[in-house]
């Protein structure tokens, strides 16, 4: 029974060590009361705008085009490797010129926005861009045309890279596999543009209302994870790679082999 108490301790835990990773998480579902966002949980708002404030309204957040922007801390700070935020986004409106959104930040109400997240009309629907660097720089948007009322999971990546204006990243769209490569990005990779430096680390999330003749109409922004795992960000449940697999089986014939062996010892001695 020892035996097979350990072959079972053995398999279950390397089950789930190869369904983890290393990482930092802020989850946000907007459970709080229908009302204005700002106050509510870790949210605060950032300068003093306090007209058209973004709303709680059944568990979701909803922009006007102006007014309120709001911010919270992660909890965690990163300054290497990628950043992830993933969040389930509705628009009912967008218009030409576009404006961003989301951005990463250093604290909760500060302005250090580093990769700002945009929505411009596009045809009869809209298409989302993304912006990495400040003086100088414009965003990069996507060529697939969105649905309005339609809701998709976002998933927008910020890399840390060594040295200056080299920061780079994408976007994914309804991402389905937990393998990031293996979905296919929104727009090409991008890199930092412009004169102004990268922050040396991110450490919030801002969440801004633009100007009213070109930001957007979001009915409802929700699920937001900010993390340094892709799949956490996606909100797609791991699956342990094949490699995983074939340990758990090696793992396990091993100790059968074991077993075996043990027993026929014993019944020799007997």
């Amino acid at each position: 029974m020892h035996l097979r108490r350990l072959l079972t301790t053995i398999v279950l835990s390397a089950a789930v060590a190869g369904t983890l990773e290393a990482q930092s998480t802020f989850t946000e579902t907007f459970a709080y009361s229908n009302g204005a966002l700002a106050g509510q949980g870790g949210w605060s708002r950032i300068g003093s705008t306090v007209t058209n404030p973004l709303t709680v309204t059944s568990g979701s957040v909803s922009f006007a085009t102006t007014g309120e922007d709001v911010g919270s801390a992660l909890g965690f700070s990163a300054s290497s490797g990628s950043l992830y935020a993933g969040f389930d986004l509705a628009l009912t409106g967008a218009q030409a010129t576009g404006d961003y959104f989301l951005a990463f930040n250093t604290a909760a109400t500060a302005t250090n926005y580093t990769g700002r997240f945009f929505a411009k009309s596009s045809g009869s629907g809209y298409v989302l861009g993304y912006q990495l660097g400040v003086t100088g720089a414009t965003p990069s948007y996507s060529s697939t045309v969105l649905d309005f009322s339609t809701t998709y999971r976002i998933v927008m990546r910020y890399d840390f890279v060594s040295g200056t204006l080299n920061d780079q990243g994408t976007f994914y769209v309804n991402p389905s596999s937990v393998t990031e490569l293996s979905n296919t990005a929104a727009v090409s990779t991008i890199t930092w543009a412009g004169t102004t430096s990268e922050n040396a680390s991110l450490a919030a999330i801002a969440l801004r209302q633009g100007t009213a003749s070109s930001a957007a109409t979001i009915s409802s922004f929700d699920n937001l994870i900010v993390s340094t795992s892709f799949s956490t960000a996606a909100n797609i449940s791991a699956v342990p790679e094949p490699s995983t697999y074939a340990a758990l089986l090696g793992a396990a014939g091993l100790l059968g082999v074991f077993v075996q062996r043990r027993r026929r010892r014993i019944s020799t001695q007997a």
